[in-house]
């Protein structure tokens, strides 16, 4: 069998093969919007992916009660749509989609590439898309990878498997490449873990890395940010970020210290800037209804790590002209011998807020931390990914007890608002039990009754 043909990898339980990072192997651990035209009866909450169509295009929708997800396999094995509650919050152009099935990957056709946005994966960094002797460099996109057809498959669980061929465009320095989805939504949450698969189906060795594009609305009253790098001083300087395109004093690019964030903010400028954070995730809010959507990935801290684009991980595109933004992440790059592949694990955790995100982990988004004033009032303001109820536990010398709990779910922000005898002294903690019965997961804390 051929490069050019879709094949299928290793069982998502198999152990993957080390891909060369650099001077020595390292294995990577395994970690992780636009209103389509769906069938009615697609994608019923509880159920798993269900075979439906996008516009004409051949699509597969899953929903949970929370967030539904609709994934085109016949336009590149994109996530084209990722709601909440009804609110669409990727962007996508129905027309591009439609021309994308209409009239195929491959031949001049590229050089006419309209964006259908949505997420989706390409091999990079960019400046080695194309040959050095195209007389285009960095653009467009490898066909088959971006637009070609993916075979899909529905397992037993529900989840999605999405096999795309192998780039066979000449022009093309990833002829061989291939990309391969597994999608998979949370019950009872905001979640969709996807798992993306590079794998070298060429007889000589090549190095890339997985760059991830996720397109989404881009009104004044949105804004992208991600964390400050930790583990050193950013490469790029205090203000933690690379401009590539436009100014640095642009408004439209700010940095938070207090918050330890990187902000970026439309208003109808083009530009893009990119950051080296080892945080592991890059989000978007809106504040018109407080709708968040954050990408995780995982970020090896090592310094022996190659990143793109000067040692980027996180980095965000402003364009206007399509009334979008285009948040990217990236993974190191790998050199991989013939026939290995490389898994870089995500997930897309969805949530309303009633404000800007001040800090971020798996567990959920805070936009004030938890506070007690000195009357005994307990408030905070929070997002949880996840369905469960909000327990806040009071430790001091006489044990741990809940002095407070309600129900809550990523389709509302959490708001606290309790009360406790000023007197008393311990640490608070705020706790997420998940409706699944999985361990409680932490929230907040602060200590109270301090001299």
């Amino acid at each position: 069998m051929g490069f050019a043909h879709a094949i299928r990898p290793p069982p998502l339980g198999a152990r993957p093969i080390a891909a060369r990072w650099g001077p020595r192997p390292v294995l990577l651990p395994f970690v992780f919007l636009l209103a389509v035209c769906c069938r009615a009866d697609a994608g019923e909450q509880g159920a798993g992916f269900v075979a439906s169509e996008v516009r004409g295009v051949p699509a597969y929708v899953v929903s949970n009660g929370v967030v539904r997800a609709v994934v085109a396999s016949a336009a590149g094995g994109r996530l084209l749509g990722l709601s909440l509650a009804g609110r669409e919050l990727l962007w996508s152009d129905p027309s591009a989609i439609t021309a994308t099935g209409e009239t195929g990957p491959g031949g001049d056709s590229m050089y006419r590439y309209r964006e259908p946005g949505g997420f989706r994966c390409w091999p990079g960094p960019q400046a080695h898309l194309k040959r050095a002797d195209c007389p285009i460099q960095g653009w467009p996109p490898p066909p088959w990878i971006d637009r070609g057809p993916y075979i899909a498959g529905i397992g037993t669980d529900g989840t999605l498997d999405l096999h795309g061929s192998a780039e066979r465009h000449p022009l093309w320095r990833s002829l061989g490449m291939q990309f391969f989805y597994h999608y998979r939504l949370v019950p009872d949450s905001g979640r969709l873990d996807v798992l993306v698969r590079m794998t070298n189906l060429a007889t000589y060795p090549q190095r890339w890395c997985v760059w991830g594009l996720i397109h989404l609305p881009a009104p004044e009253s949105a804004q992208v940010c991600w964390p400050f790098r930790s583990s050193a001083p950013s490469r790029f300087g205090p203000g933690n970020r690379m401009v590539q395109a436009g100014d640095y004093a642009d408004p439209q690019w700010s940095a938070d210290p207090e918050a330890g964030l990187v902000v970026a903010r439309p208003l109808g400028r083009t530009g893009k800037i990119s950051g080296d954070s080892d945080g592991g995730w890059i989000a978007w809010r809106d504040a018109s209804d407080g709708s968040t959507v954050v990408a995780f990935f995982p970020v090896e801290p090592a310094q022996q790590i190659v990143h793109p684009e000067g040692g980027s991980t996180v980095a965000v595109n402003l364009q206007p002209g399509l009334q979008a933004l285009e948040m990217e992440l990236m993974s190191p790059e790998v050199t991989l011998d013939p026939g290995q592949p490389f898994d870089f694990p995500l997930q897309f955790a969805a949530c309303r807020t009633a404000g800007p995100i001040r800090s971020l982990q798996r567990s959920g988004i805070v936009v004030a931390p938890l506070a007690v004033t000195p009357d005994g009032r307990i408030h905070g303001s929070f997002g949880v990914f996840d369905r469960g109820t909000c327990e806040l536990l009071l430790s001091d010398d006489s044990g741990v007890r809940t002095v407070h709990s309600q129900e809550v779910s990523p389709l509302q922000p959490v708001l606290l608002d309790a009360q406790i005898d000023p007197t008393r002294k311990g640490v608070l903690e705020l706790q997420l039990r998940r409706a699944d019965g999985r361990q409680p997961i932490q929230i907040s804390t602060c200590t109270i009754g301090q001299p």
